[in-house]
């Protein structure tokens, strides 16, 4: 009986979830921005989102880090980018192309490896140019999905640290 409840007791035992620690959406839509980070929050595995405008505002955050750093204590810089394609000023391509650069140049690790477009483009040709920059693995649509943020974090999140 005792090895029994001991089964029933490791069934039960959970593994932990990896998490996003800090994530960055870039989208002009402010009802898209709080969409995504509801969703995002939803899960419980991305405990810090935050926004920028559109690639204007969002490269700004990687030119100047200590200020971004001043503006966002302790979750910059992020993990991850979600990105928005189609925003004024300068669209998601236009931001990849400089923060690529931005990231060329960089001697340190400052800046997030993984780009994700999340966008409500249908363009196959959008996908395609994504993909080409070499820092973009994934091409989501919108609206974000519960599912769509699990898989994310599945694939580009963190365990949590084990305690002693």
């Amino acid at each position: 009986m005792e090895n029994v409840d001991r089964m029933e007791n490791v069934d039960c035992m959970e593994t932990p979830s990896k998490t996003v620690p800090s994530v960055l959406v870039v989208d002009d839509n402010a009802a898209d921005q709080h969409w995504c980070k509801r969703i995002l929050r939803k899960t419980k595995r991305f405990p810090n989102v935050y926004c920028a405008r559109d690639g204007v505002e969002a490269l700004r955050l990687f030119q100047e880090p200590s200020q971004a750093a001043e503006e966002f204590p302790n979750v910059f810089p992020p993990s991850l980018i979600l990105l928005d394609i189609n925003m004024p000023r300068m669209d998601g391509f236009e931001f990849l192309a400089h923060y690529k650069e931005l990231v060329e140049a960089a001697d340190d690790t400052n800046f997030p490896r993984v780009v994700l477009m999340v966008t409500s483009s249908t363009n196959p040709r959008d996908v395609e140019r994504a993909k080409e920059l070499g820092i973009v693995p994934r091409f989501i649509s919108k609206p974000l999905t519960v599912e769509q943020a699990n898989e994310i974090a599945d694939a580009f999140g963190e365990l949590p640290e084990k305690t002693k």
